[in-house]
């Protein structure tokens, strides 16, 4: 039973048995469940978290068989053969992406985002600046935009973006794409710049579900104390895309950096029952769980999450206080 396999690799998964989840997936995607559920989609995703990236990219195109205009299945499939540098369906899939002006532009960020992957902060900027298939002057293109910028500040050249940006928002003043872009050059150049600001809620008057404006416009409010409106605009942006867990993220950090850990850790396991892979929000959680001592068991659990699916140093370390942590309880006891 396709749906029967698919409810119990959910609950699988959400419960850190991810070997076990990973076949009841494939079992309920040979039942059919590629018609019935988002099995695939699930199975991609859990696979990328564990590097298996081909067996990735035949757990997408069996969505395609079902759904071949899904343009989140188009997406993160481009996104998938981009990290093997598979061309033949990078290829294919840039080319179903011209589907639509929209779909075009995400396919353009995503490949951007796949080319900074390869090259680190500073040869990302390079890379990105000489390759022909970004127009960083084209509104369509803000995506591409978006990432260059992101990676110009990080290898401190920000200056590099500074006449792009003044000549692409003066050809198209009234682009909330390329308005939001504007917002985050102006952030990164003076964070508390107010016109960094105005230029993020000019973008959401023009496109209430711009998310580099309204994650923007959150950190903005975030940085001038106004928490709960940073809250409201991040989970505005979750709402928009769930599977990208980078707003849901981010509120959840900013709940735990003000002492509302009890809001952090609710939000954490939020963002894992959807996406328990998620190495980042499960590390956080276990250091929130670990300051207020709470079950070891689960803590554990985590632990081993970030360890399979995130950074190894990261996951020895909280291995090695979560155990300090335990035997001084058990010290304690009398």
């Amino acid at each position: 039973n396709a749906a029967a396999r698919y409810y119990a690799a959910l609950a699988c998964e959400r419960t850190g048995k991810f070997d076990r989840a990973i076949e009841e997936y494939r079992q309920s995607i040979r039942a059919g469940g590629s018609k019935q559920t988002d099995a695939p989609m699930r199975l991609a995703r859990l696979l990328v978290a564990d590097r298996s990236m081909p067996a990735a990219l035949v757990a997408v195109n069996h969505r395609f068989q079902e759904h071949p205009n899904d343009p989140k299945a188009i997406l993160y499939a481009l996104e998938i053969a981009e990290s093997v540098g598979d061309r033949a369906q990078i290829q294919r899939f840039l080319k179903l992406s011209q589907r639509s002006p929209s779909l075009w532009s995400n396919a353009l960020r995503v490949s951007a985002e796949a080319v900074a992957r390869r090259a680190g902060p500073d040869g990302a900027a390079g890379a990105l600046q000489k390759d022909s298939r970004f127009d960083y002057r084209n509104p369509i293109h803000a995506g591409p935009t978006q990432v260059l910028i992101e990676h110009l500040h990080r290898a401190n050249r920000l200056s590099e973006a500074e006449e792009l940006v003044a000549s692409v928002a003066s050809a198209y003043p009234d682009s909330p794409s390329v308005l939001a872009v504007q917002g985050l050059f102006l952030e990164y150049k003076n964070e508390d710049d107010p016109k960094a600001r105005s230029t993020y809620q000019r973008a959401l008057e023009l496109d209430p579900v711009n998310t580099i404006a309204l994650q923007g416009l959150a950190r903005a409010e975030a940085r001038t104390g106004h928490i709960e409106s940073a809250i409201a605009l991040y989970d505005r942006a979750e709402q928009i895309d769930p599977w990208n867990t980078e707003a849901a993220r981010a509120a959840s950090d900013l709940l735990a950096r003000q002492g509302h850990g009890d809001r952090a850790e609710e939000r954490y396991e939020r963002i894992l029952r959807e996406v328990p892979h998620d190495a980042d929000a499960a590390a956080a959680l276990v250091r929130l769980r670990i300051a207020r001592k709470a079950d070891p068991k689960r803590t554990r659990e985590l632990t081993r999450r970030v360890l399979r699916f995130g950074n190894e140093e990261e996951a020895r370390q909280l291995s090695e206080l979560t155990a300090s942590r335990s035997t001084s309880a058990q010290q304690k006891r009398p």
